[in-house]
């Protein structure tokens, strides 16, 4: 589980060195291998560039704060992350703050949804096996109740289980995997093709 877990620390320092992770924004949890009820979730106001293992805690999938790590503060986003270890398979769950996730959930609040196609790169998300096929990432009004929030976006997901990534308006993204690799895998893609929606649309306003 300690390698499992460095391997995420030194995704997360990745995804800081990106620009994807501001300040102290983002959060990001990893499934307990010894026990499916439990999981690693990143503790609140850490930079990401410091980022270490003694900024995980281990909690159930109640949120409870398991003995050891009750002097931590969880990210306020904890929720979600529990939501996902109870409505997918994912083993990893990462949240970034990208110019590109931020910009484009403003522009496509309207739609609540944003539909990536025709790209060749799509091929990178699980499942998909052609660029002819389409992924659809649902937008959600942003609020600071994140318990509704996540009960939210469970319902979406309960309605869409091919779903491999969440926008919320003006804030960022979430996407996860079986895997740290698959997880870093998924948001590479995601954020590639956020990168070129955004672009796209500026080279349509010249």
């Amino acid at each position: 589980m300690i390698q499992a877990l460095n391997e995420l620390v030194s995704l997360i320092h990745w995804i800081h060195a990106q620009g994807w992770s501001p300040a102290t924004s983002t959060n990001y949890s990893m499934r307990d291998s010894d026990s499916s009820q439990q999981a690693y979730v990143s503790s609140s106001g850490v930079d990401k560039d410091n980022f270490a293992l003694e900024h995980f805690i281990l909690m159930d999938l109640n949120a409870t704060q398991l003995e050891g790590y009750q002097h931590l503060k969880p990210s306020a986003e904890t929720a979600i992350h529990l939501m996902l270890y109870q409505q997918t398979d994912c083993k990893v769950v990462v949240h970034t703050h990208s110019k590109a996730d931020t910009l484009l959930s403003r522009l496509n609040v309207n739609d609540k949804q944003l539909i990536l196609k025709d790209y060749e790169l799509l091929k990178g998300l699980r499942n998909i096996k052609s660029h002819t096929e389409k992924t659809v990432v649902p937008i959600f009004e942003n609020t600071q109740d994140i318990q509704a929030l996540s009960t939210e976006m469970s319902g979406y997901l309960l309605q869409h289980s091919d779903c491999q990534g969440l926008l919320i308006e003006s804030h960022g993204f979430y996407t996860w995997g079986r895997s740290v690799s698959e997880a870093k895998r998924h948001l590479e893609v995601f954020q590639f093709l956020l990168d070129c929606e955004l672009e796209l649309l500026k080279l349509k306003e010249c």
